[in-house]
């Protein structure tokens, strides 16, 4: 009878086993679906958009903490140009939040670094270099030049634009880049033009004469101004020399030449003489020998510096012009795509930014502090519960070990109809909570609505 009986509890016992393996099944897979196809997105989401909103926030932080006087309204616009930045231009949101501190240390207040992003942007674009170098490089030239207006706005972005379209157009003529150039001015380059009154397309076709001498960069700026200063100083000491010779460097009004006219000069002397002659003359005429090499490096080259700097006087909008090129890549579209995303990302985390700060960071902070001294309380009761409880664990395992034995001794059939039934109570553990799990999630979700 009992054999009859276990048979029959038995089958009965498979058939409601395979029933809870098929609905534990799909709410696996269910479980499953839902986590892969929602939650680990959503979650993925918003911790890029987290990410991106705080880091975008920390550059814009950093960048203003030198600035002085800036609204919360400024800041604002500040923000959304250099977002608008990211999306028009291959420079990111971040790029351009701190582009803003270099400009803040160039002496730019907020206004004038908001006119001052866009041209910065397309001229690292069209240089190829990124925003910090581009924003230290541009101003650092306009301020050698004497070009820098911190009053006037307007007149300020004029003479920035004028800057960028020369140097990027040069890059274009010559064989250099637009940082050489760049150096070029900021290492005394810029401020001998500055200092002889003489404008900035005239200086950098000399610049491009001697890149396509290999003379570039730093070295091309010190290189031109030892080619200034000592015309000036030849000239003035030994007069009657240059007089004789027909060559002069200042005109009636005793302002210096244009450099394409003095080197036509100085060339029309000295050709068809040997290397000692031009030497003899050229010392003669009281130059020394650091500026002698430079000047036979200009010997010949009028018509070339006239060229660039006609090209040069021309050359507004230029850097636009090369900056729009570069966004016709694939590559450039995509990048444009990814900015939207962020920017999307950005608009978020506007909204929600205050909300994180003000409630959310709060609230986990008071968490925490809550949580501490629970913490504490349980390291400090636990040893003492561990001790209290062993001696009733000890004699669990003894009792089990007894069960064990009282176990082995049973029908086979028994043994096995038990085993059973312990793996439906292991089982139907874990999916009763999972159950009620859905059920109080299902509750909560459907109290949404109220």
């Amino acid at each position: 009878g009992l054999e009859t009986t276990l048979a029959k509890a038995d089958k009965r016992l498979g058939t409601f086993q395979k029933g809870l393996k098929a609905a534990g099944d799909k709410m696996f897979n269910a479980g499953r679906a839902l986590t892969m196809g929602v939650t680990l997105p959503a979650l993925a989401l918003g911790g890029a958009m987290l990410k991106a909103g705080s880091d975008f926030d920390s550059a814009m932080t950093k960048s203003l903490a030198i600035m002085l006087d800036v609204t919360p309204e400024m800041r604002k616009e500040m923000e959304m140009t250099a977002r608008e930045i990211a999306t028009t231009t291959q420079k990111s949101a971040v790029e351009a939040a701190d582009s803003y501190f270099y400009l803040a240390s160039a002496g730019l207040d907020a206004a004038a670094s908001i006119g001052a992003l866009p041209t910065v942007a397309r001229f690292a674009q069209a240089g190829a270099f990124d925003m910090a170098l581009a924003t230290d490089l541009l101003t650092d030239a306009q301020s050698a030049l004497g070009l820098t207006i911190r009053d006037d706005v307007v007149k300020n972005m004029e003479n920035m634009n004028r800057i960028s379209d020369v140097l990027v157009r040069a890059n274009t003529l010559a064989n250099a880049s637009v940082q050489q150039f760049s150096e070029a001015l900021t290492n005394k380059a810029g401020n001998a033009l500055k200092v002889l009154g003489k404008d900035l397309e005239e200086g950098v076709a000399v610049l491009s004469v001697f890149a396509d001498q290999g003379i570039k960069g730093a070295a091309a700026g010190e290189s031109l101004a030892i080619v200034f200063r000592d015309l000036q100083t030849a000239s003035i000491k030994n007069r009657d020399i240059w007089d004789d010779l027909g060559v002069s460097v200042y005109d009636s009004n005793g302002e210096m030449r244009n450099m394409a006219d003095i080197i036509e000069e100085l060339t029309g002397l000295l050709a068809g003489m040997s290397d000692e002659e031009i030497k003899v003359t050229l010392t003669s005429m009281g130059f020394q020998d650091r500026s002698v090499k430079n000047i036979q490096a200009l010997l010949g080259t009028e018509d070339a510096i006239r060229g660039y700097e006609e090209a040069l006087r021309s050359a507004g909008g230029y850097t636009e012009q090369v900056a729009d090129k570069q966004m016709e890549s694939m590559a450039s579209k995509l990048g444009i795509l990814k900015d939207k995303a962020i920017d999307l990302a950005l608009s978020f985390f506007d909204k929600m930014g205050p909300a994180i700060v003000d409630t959310i960071i709060p609230a986990l902070s008071d968490m925490l502090d809550m949580l501490g001294p629970v913490i504490e309380k349980i390291a400090e009761i636990l040893p003492g519960l561990i001790e209290e409880l062993m001696p009733t664990f000890t004699d669990w395992i003894e009792k089990m070990g007894n069960a064990a034995e009282t176990f082995g001794e049973l029908d086979p059939k028994m043994q096995t109809f038990i085993v059973k039934l312990g793996g439906i109570a292991i089982a139907a553990g874990p999916a009763l909570m999972i159950l009620g799990q859905l059920a109080r999630m299902g509750s909560g979700l459907a109290g949404l609505g109220k």
